[in-house]
């Protein structure tokens, strides 16, 4: 039986927080009946009763504690002997489970010096640990401006260290606000955004970095992995409804009746989200995939939606919430056109992203499975400027068990048994492994062998070695030339017919190919036949040099011309959500 993602750590982080929050309201409650009793209470209410000495008898709230204490403590002990002796074992309740803040290690004399408050640590001031009221207290987490170990607020500390933690704090601020991931480190906190609603709970660098390391310690320990899922033309696809064209109405009521009288249930493809006014399309294969790698991966959603259709399409994903261990929205992500791993204190060497876009992960390029684009409706493919037509115009749709996610399961799944291994001799120790070095290892197996040759894919005063498509046909581990050698060259990846090298290669019987291969090879994982990517002649194309689906089973529309970073990270933050979760430009 897998582990409910409530053993997660953000469900812990949360649980801490939240039970924090409401011993203190309860205290408060408390207190404030306890006075109103006393008030309303005449004044000679206890003069009736003597105790055996003659004098007042203790009223209610003056019971001895101690006694019912150890009558308590005594109680407890026997359940738990009886609970030894019958071999149960409790589990913890979902968000019910205590965080320590700040403890490096649980030996006595460690918790012991901490306790006794002799003074801040040597490395307070460089991690952010600063003393305050608190005697050695870290502050390794903020909650509403307050330590929620000691209480001290950041003002407060602030005003009595001078100087010093006041730079600290600035310095935070502007890394984080910079999106700069070294500064970020060097300053001190780490803010979870997506652990409450207010926006207001952060860690200390130092606490982040245990954290991290508890992390690594929890998932090798249970052989699991992370697992970072986009939403948007990753696992669906979604549009406004004022989008859809009247002749693409009947083709979705249609579908739905389809489904409607398949019997789906709650595993259906096709939403009318009424709320959020959206028509959202989950793309086939989503909950065997979901099903297929809960057990070896830790997952959580990461989308530049809001965080109320993240919320909406977590339910029509996970309807029992037993899948994800968090959801990040736009609203969570510590920078606002980029995707960054901080914001779950995860440990990078051990997690893996599934998503579309290769440009909004600027700093976790090696940890990504880029995935085909999914369109199923006509309006967001012309969004992204696409060749070819949607899904839904074509009166078809993935496979579910031969399409993309079919695809990245298998993958991830092959990665995930690699990493484990405990057969092969040439593997590190497990704790010394890294999954983004079996993740390329296992890429570098496409198009191993294949000697490549380009021709007119860029500019001649570029340098190819920084050229995506160059560093794309490596990283499947082909061999680029820089020059058509006919003893070594086996493809020539042309972007238009007519040049030299094309007629050569033609006449030597070499694979001639437009780049669509190389991004159809890495899409599928796999050497796809070199006839389906024909390069046509110059009286046959308008110069693009593109043809064929890139992804050899169809996701909707075809490989033209690719826009730049800059443009395609501006149509995904615009397209994220239906087209109404992105930045506005």
């Amino acid at each position: 039986m897998v582990d409910s993602p409530g053993g997660s750590l953000d469900d812990d982080l949360a649980a801490a927080f939240d039970g924090e929050f409401d011993g203190e309201i309860a205290d408060e409650d408390g207190a404030g009946k306890a006075q109103e009793h006393e008030e309303d209470e005449p004044q000679g209410a206890d003069d009736d009763s003597d105790g055996e000495d003659g004098g007042k008898s203790s009223s209610g709230s003056e019971v001895d504690l101690d006694d019912l204490e150890d009558i308590a403590d005594k109680g407890f002990a026997e359940v738990e002997t009886l609970k030894r002796v019958a071999g149960i074992e409790d589990r913890p309740a979902k968000r019910m489970k205590m965080v320590r803040f700040g403890v490096d290690d649980g030996s006595p004399s460690k918790r012991k010096a901490g306790a006794a408050g002799a003074g801040p640590s040597t490395s307070a001031a460089g991690s952010g640990g600063a003393s305050g009221s608190g005697g050695g207290c870290q502050h390794p987490v903020w909650v509403f401006g307050l330590c929620g170990v000691c209480g001290v607020s950041k003002e407060s500390l602030e005003s009595s260290t001078g100087d010093q933690y006041g730079q600290y704090l600035s310095a935070s601020a502007a890394a984080a606000h910079a999106g700069d991931d070294s500064a970020r480190a060097q300053a001190g906190t780490v803010r979870l955004k997506h652990l409450h609603a207010s926006k207001e709970v952060e860690v200390s660098r130092q606490e982040a970095d245990r954290i991290r390391r508890e992390t690594v310690s929890r998932l090798l320990s249970r052989r699991r992995l992370i697992l970072i899922l986009d939403l948007d033309h990753t696992l669906l696809n979604s549009v406004h409804m004022n989008e859809v064209g009247e002749d693409a109405a009947p083709r979705l009521a249609e579908l739905q009746h389809r489904e409607q009288e398949a019997n789906l249930g709650p595993r259906r493809l096709l939403h009318c989200l009424a709320d959020k006014k959206l028509w959202t399309k989950l793309r086939p294969g989503v909950f065997e995939f979901l099903d297929g790698l809960r057990d070896a991966y830790e997952m959580h959603i990461y989308t530049m939606g809001d965080k109320t259709y993240a919320a909406e399409v977590r339910r029509l994903l996970d309807p029992t919430g037993r899948l994800f261990s968090s959801v990040i929205a736009k609203d969570h992500s510590t920078t606002a056109t980029a995707k960054h791993l901080d914001v779950l204190l995860s440990a990078d060497e051990l997690a893996l992203v599934l998503d579309d876009t290769e440009v909004v992960w600027p700093g976790h390029r090696r940890n990504l499975l880029q995935i085909e684009r999914y369109h199923f409706f006509p309006s967001d493919l012309r969004k992204w400027r696409a060749d070819g037509t949607a899904l839904l115009e074509q009166e078809r749709d993935e496979s579910a068990t031969d399409g993309a996610l079919a695809t990245h399961s298998r993958v991830l799944r092959a990665v995930h048994s690699r990493f484990f291994s405990q057969e092969d001799p040439s593997l590190p120790p497990l704790d010394e492994r890294d999954v983004r070095n079996v993740l390329a290892e296992q890429k570098a197996r496409i198009l191993k062998g294949v000697h490549v040759t380009f021709s007119r894919c860029w500019a001649q005063d570029k340098d190819p070695h920084k050229e995506p498509l160059w560093q794309l046909a490596e990283g499947l581990g082909a061999t680029c030339l820089p020059a058509y050698d006919p003893a070594i060259t086996t493809h020539v990846v042309a972007a238009a017919g007519g040049t030299a090298k094309v007629h050569q290669a033609r006449g030597d019987g070499k694979a001639v190919v437009t780049p669509a291969w190389l991004q159809g090879c890495a899409f599928r994982w796999e050497r796809l036949p070199e006839k389906d990517f024909p390069v046509p002649e110059p009286s046959q194309t308008d110069g693009r040099g593109g043809s064929g689906s890139g992804g050899g089973k169809g996701s909707g529309g075809a490989v033209g011309s690719k826009p730049s970073a800059a443009d395609e990270l501006q149509m995904a933050m615009a397209a994220a959500g239906g087209g109404g979760g992105g930045a506005q430009s």
